[in-house]
C-alpha cells in the first residue's frame, strides 16, 4: 500500500473523504511478553507490508517485522523473530538456562518445527487450557479490547 493510493479532500475540512485502493483494512499483530516477576520484554509487532515504514525509528523496546500479504504469525516469525530477538537475548542477559513460556492453543504454537525451536533454545512451552482466555489471559479481554475500541474510534474520527 503506497500513499499514492490515497486521495484526500483539502486539509481542515470537517469530513475528509478518502479514495483508496480498497485493500487498506489490514490486521496488525502484536506479541506482549513479560516475566513472572513482571519485567516487560520487547513488544513484537508484525506489520503486513513489504517495505519498512519511511522515516520511522523503532524504539529499543520494540521489534518490528514487516511481512507481505502472508499470515502475520507463523512458525518463521516465532522461530526467527520472537525466539531469536526476544527470548534468547533475555535468557542470555539474565543467565537463564531454561524458561517456561505460557502460550494459548494457537495451532502455530504446536507445530513440530516451532516445538523443535523451543526445545533447541531451552524454552519449555506450557499451553493454557482451551476456552480459558477470559480467565487466564485477561489482557485479551480487558486491556486489548478497550485499546482496539479506542483505536477504532480515533481511526473513524480521523
Amino acid at each position: 500500500m503506497s500513499l499514492d493510493n490515497y486521495t484526500y479532500e483539502k486539509k481542515g475540512t470537517r469530513n475528509i473523504n478518502s479514495t483508496t485502493a480498497g485493500g487498506e483494512r489490514v490486521k496488525v499483530s502484536l506479541a506482549f511478553t513479560a516475566t513472572a516477576s513482571g519485567r516487560k520484554l520487547p513488544i513484537l509487532i508484525i506489520l503486513p507490508r513489504k517495505n519498512p515504514l519511511k522515516q520511522f525509528e523503532c524504539p529499543e523496546n520494540v521489534v518490528i517485522i514487516y511481512k507481505g500479504k502472508s499470515k502475520t504469525f507463523d512458525g518463521n516469525v516465532i522461530k526467527n523473530s520472537f525466539v531469536s530477538q526476544i527470548m534468547r537475548p533475555y535468557m542470555l542477559s539474565r543467565g537463564k538456562r531454561r524458561v517456561v513460556l505460557h502460550l494459548d492453543n494457537s495451532r502455530v504454537h504446536k507445530k513440530a518445527d516451532v516445538l523443535k525451536c523451543f526445545r533447541d533454545n531451552s524454552i519449555e512451552p506450557s499451553f493454557f487450557p482451551p476456552r480459558m482466555t477470559s480467565l487466564l489471559q485477561p489482557a485479551d479481554v480487558g486491556w486489548f479490547r478497550s485499546l482496539k475500541a479506542q483505536y477504532h474510534k480515533k481511526w473513524q474520527n480521523w
